[in-house]
């Protein structure tokens, strides 16, 4: 990671400084101490590192430790609503298509995860941004997480929805949820069809189960054998695949965030990579690998909740 960012293309030190004079260059170098042997400035970033130091941005000027915790909460919040959107839709979707299987239903809801899996976000989050706040005047101006009449709400979790509520703050958890709509909606129309199509195979293969027929036999109603015995069969590779979106939405929405201004860490990344911000770059794939390692480890705990045979 530290390597491949100092080979990134283009001089990071006339990004910082602009039109400059080779003196001029020499002296910033020196003072970020890029003169160095790259071998040298390593062992001096792993030192700082051990510490907790993630360096210093040289776009905000601010640590970029500072930077992250002030937009982690706007890319969770967005990766919250986005991963609750598709588990609403492709659930419900994936169950019908399993129960209805090679009918109309069926072949309806796997065209819209055809259609899902073949639409890039960034396109689809223009194209929302078009219909609905540029002719339909529905959704606010695509800056930032509240409008700038709202007053935001005291920081207690830095998610404005939950703040807002904790505040009493109707006017803001109304504006908040409005900047949220849109850019959720486009991450979850991206991720829904990977839930809706596990879901559905995952039904149908359970379904197909001898103890599934046994129920059906005792005349047990059969929508209690679907919500019931199924799906609760079938949560192990649905928690797997959320765990994974989750983890996903947080860190690597990066062109979502960018086509509406989020202020999470995936414009951070995008504007570091732009400005070929080292220290910001590398602390972004940090925060990256760090969050899914953590998912999947509170994934790997919530088995044994969903599946008791997993605690025994």
């Amino acid at each position: 990671m530290f390597f491949l960012t100092h080979f990134l293309p283009g001089n990071p030190i006339l990004v910082r400084a602009g039109v400059a004079t080779a003196e001029s260059v020499e002296l910033i170098e020196r003072q970020l101490g890029l003169d160095r042997p790259l071998s040298e400035q390593y062992f001096e970033y792993m030192r700082n590192l051990a510490r907790g130091d993630l360096g210093k941005s040289w776009v905000t000027n601010r640590p970029v430790r500072d930077d992250l915790r002030d937009r982690l909460p706007a890319s969770i919040e967005l990766a919250v609503y986005g991963t609750a959107l598709s588990l609403l839709l492709g659930l419900p979707l994936g169950m019908l298509a399993a129960v209805k299987q090679d009918t109309l239903i069926d072949h309806v809801a796997r065209l819209i995860g055809a259609l899902g899996v073949s639409t890039p976000a960034f396109w689809l989050g223009l194209v929302l941004l078009y219909v609905f706040f540029f002719l339909l005047k529905w959704a606010p101006a695509p800056w930032g997480r509240l409008s700038v009449a709202v007053a935001e709400p005291p920081l207690v979790t830095g998610l404005l929805t939950l703040d807002s509520l904790l505040a009493g703050n109707r006017e803001a958890f109304a504006n908040a949820l409005g900047h949220l709509a849109l850019p959720s909606i486009t991450l979850a129309a991206v991720e829904l069809p990977v839930v809706m199509r596990l879901t559905r195979a995952t039904m149908i293969d359970v379904l197909q189960q001898d103890y599934i027929t046994t129920a059906r036999a005792l005349g047990i109603p059969y929508r209690r054998i679907v919500l019931t015995d199924a799906l609760q069969n079938s949560m192990i590779s649905i928690l797997t695949v959320t765990g994974l979106i989750f983890a996903f939405l947080i860190a690597g929405s990066v062109l979502v965030e960018r086509v509406f201004s989020w202020p999470g860490v995936g414009l951070y990344a995008y504007r570091a990579l732009t400005n070929n911000d080292f220290a910001a770059i590398q602390a972004f794939i940090i925060v990256t690998t760090l969050t899914y390692i953590l998912v999947n480890w509170v994934t790997d705990i919530l088995y044994g909740v969903v599946d008791p045979r997993i605690r025994t």
